[in-house]
């Protein structure tokens, strides 16, 4: 009986480790646009309550957070770590530039669940500033679970 019950709990250790190293434990850039017209809807917090809002928010809080807001999700970069970097949009390699939907399906995919900060290695917004430079912000995908991770 001993011997069934080990088994099993090997099995089912076994199982998770599998599941936890198929997080794509990679680097992703995110295009942010702050002068787009793209809107999208977002939860005010009330139910059956959504507003229309520009895709692209961003606050600079002048102290030592910028927050990025893409519909609903929010990236926090954080003054104090890291600082912008400047450099030329062929620097950047085009298959790693994420779209903020296809980032959420494989978010909701995962299984067991991770929170959003763990999902990839670094993420990087890309804010445009001339047709071939882009500031680079390495930030942190916030989870809303844990209120605001710097």
């Amino acid at each position: 009986m001993k011997q069934y019950l080990f088994l099993i709990l090997f099995l089912i250790l076994v199982t998770a480790f599998c599941q936890a190293q198929q997080v794509p434990k990679d680097t992703v850039y995110i295009s942010f646009d702050e002068t787009s017209s793209e809107t999208c809807l977002i939860d005010s917090g009330m139910e059956k309550d959504r507003q229309k809002t520009n895709k692209f928010r961003k606050i600079d809080t002048r102290n030592d957070l910028i927050f990025f807001h893409i519909c609903n999700e929010l990236f926090v970069f954080n003054k104090k770590l890291y600082s912008p970097d400047t450099t030329s949009t062929g620097s950047i390699p085009s298959q790693k530039i994420a779209d903020i939907e296809d980032m959420n399906k494989l978010y909701n995919s995962l299984q067991p669940r991770e929170f959003k900060h763990h999902v990839f290695d670094t993420v990087f917004i890309l804010e445009q500033i001339a047709k071939n430079k882009v500031v680079k912000y390495d930030v942190t995908w916030n989870d809303e679970a844990l209120g605001i991770i710097e």
